[in-house]
């Protein structure tokens, strides 16, 4: 028995905007695209249809509706399309047959003008053949719950349907009573019955035409006779009235995934000659970056499997930090991996996949060296590859700095063939030690005042190899620098204020001290 699963998301572009900019903006917001050389509302969020803004009305009155400033962004830098075929590849953990929703047939007339009685939000959906899935989910409610749920913790509202058909599970996700609803056979008449008529997909020339006769639901369209309404209203009214009802073939053209890009060689029989793996394996590198250099992307992932006859199969896999389609950097990080590989008593095939592309733009030759960034950043991503693959993806990491002014929380390590490189900060002129201490150290000090300035330090130098603490004579004292605590890490508000002191003792040393509450802390050390 078939079922489908219709998974409509009503306010996409909306909810990428939010997802995109991650920001707590109440103000109300306006997606907007071209028409006629006019700009007009392509989707908002609930507050301005609160105020009675509507699809396809012109800013200048969506704006004059409003009792703010709306916040404001274009259809086609959302690329919500793109983003619905993304959530598809991702709803095939729910059901192994996934379809995008598409514009209805009739949704244009010959010269492109949109025929549609309703806005273009409606075709923001999935279609799920969920058939039998109901046994791993332990049943179609569970399911249909999972995937609200999900969708919700990514930031996406939806409204889902299960129901025998395509369109009728299209039709009660966008116009039923409630959400998640669950039809069966004998009910999905009763269902449709009360909705308007425009849950069939009916062109806006037909939702007209059967309006002047006062029909405008769907039971009161079904009363009328077969025969009557192909000749005046066209015969794509039955066939929508008949995917509606299950008794007409509605297929699901599902979306896939491209297959990753793969060369393969077989031996005539095994072979345990290093020479002649190594050949095959370069030859098949050429072939693959030719496939790739087609695509006008780069190899990020690269996976070569050795097909030996006694031994499982062995993959080598080559990561690098950012796309690439040299080859001569690609066979330098190979060949050292596939001496050290245990052929056993021969390989009889080879594979190249290249798991992992991404996009390479096209860029200037370097014709002066007054600009070569780009020359340097190139090899700069060629030694962290080199390195990484030889070393481990962990053992090679690069600094980068953190949004934070707690000094031990201001930078952190991330592997360098994951992250890109940091771009230069606009930091203040602020005074820094060389070296900073991995936790603050207790110390003793003794000051004029409780706020400064610091006269004598007492610090065990030795970590406890000697008992007592060393007593140090202040030359200069700079400071304080108070540093508040993070409030928006610290919900209580119990971690006090630090203020940091620069002190210089009698053999030249600079410190960096710090007054927590009425507890003094060394946390660095300067030249």
């Amino acid at each position: 028995m078939r079922r489908v699963m219709s998974i409509w998301l009503p306010m996409l572009p909306v909810d990428a905007l939010r997802r995109r900019d991650r920001a707590p903006d109440q103000r109300p917001i306006l997606i907007l695209r071209t028409d006629a050389r006019k700009r007009v509302v392509a989707c908002c969020c609930e507050r301005a249809r609160a105020a009675g803004v509507r699809p396809g009305l012109p800013l200048s009155q969506a704006r004059a509706l409003l009792d703010a400033e709306p916040r404001s962004a274009d259809l086609d830098d959302l690329q919500p399309r793109r983003m619905l075929r993304v959530l598809a590849l991702w709803a095939e953990r729910l059901a192994p047959i996934v379809a995008v929703d598409d514009e209805p047939e009739e949704s244009h007339d010959k010269r492109g003008r949109d025929l549609l009685d309703h806005d273009a939000a409606l075709s923001y959906g999935l279609q799920l053949d969920v058939g039998g899935c109901e046994v791993v989910f332990r049943g179609e409610a569970r399911l249909a719950s999972l995937a609200l749920q999900s969708l919700a913790a990514m930031g996406f509202r939806a409204r889902v349907a299960i129901a025998p058909s395509g369109g009728s599970a299209w039709a009660l996700a966008r116009y039923g009573p409630r959400s998640p609803l669950r039809v069966d056979d004998a009910g999905v008449r009763g269902e449709l019955e009360p909705l308007p008529i425009e849950a069939l997909r009916l062109s806006r020339r037909v939702v007209d035409d059967l309006a002047l006769v006062g029909v405008r639901r769907v039971g009161e369209l079904l009363k009328l006779p077969r025969a009557s309404l192909a000749p005046r209203y066209g015969g794509a009214v039955l066939l929508r009235i008949d995917q509606a009802l299950g008794q007409a073939i509605e297929p699901l053209h599902a979306l896939r995934k491209e297959p990753p890009l793969c060369v393969h060689r077989t031996f005539d029989g095994p072979t345990t000659h290093a020479e002649s793996i190594e050949l095959c394996c370069r030859r098949l590198l050429e072939e693959l970056l030719a496939k790739v250099h087609a695509r006008e992307s780069g190899v990020r992932r690269l996976d070569v499997t050795l097909g030996r006859i006694d031994l499982p199969d062995e993959t080598l896999t080559l990561m690098v930090a950012r796309p690439t389609r040299n080859h001569r950097h690609l066979w330098n990080m190979l060949r050292p991996r596939l001496e050290r590989v245990q052929l056993g008593h021969g390989v009889e095939s080879v594979a190249l996949t290249a798991v992992w592309v991404g996009r390479l733009t096209h860029e200037q030759l370097i014709t002066d060296p007054a600009h070569a960034d780009t020359a340097h950043h190139a090899d700069a991503g060629e030694l962290i590859d080199v390195l990484a693959n030889r070393l481990g993806r962990e053992r090679v990491r690069r600094a980068h700095l953190v949004a934070s002014h707690i000094p031990e929380r201001a930078s952190s390590s991330r592997p360098a063939i994951d992250a890109e490189a940091p771009e230069p900060a606009a930091l203040a002129p602020v005074v820094r030690p060389a070296l900073l201490l991995p936790r603050p150290v207790p110390i003793r000090v003794l000051a004029i005042t409780p706020d400064g300035p610091v006269c004598r330090v007492f610090w065990d130098e030795s970590g406890g190899q000697r008992e007592g603490d060393s007593e140090l004579s202040v030359n200069a004292c700079l400071g304080p620098e108070r540093l508040a605590p993070e409030w928006w890490a610290d919900a209580s508000g119990g971690a006090p204020n630090r203020d940091y002191f620069h002190v210089r003792d009698s053999r030249g040393r600079w410190l960096w001290i710090f007054r927590e509450s009425t507890r003094w802390f060394l946390h660095g050390v300067s030249a």
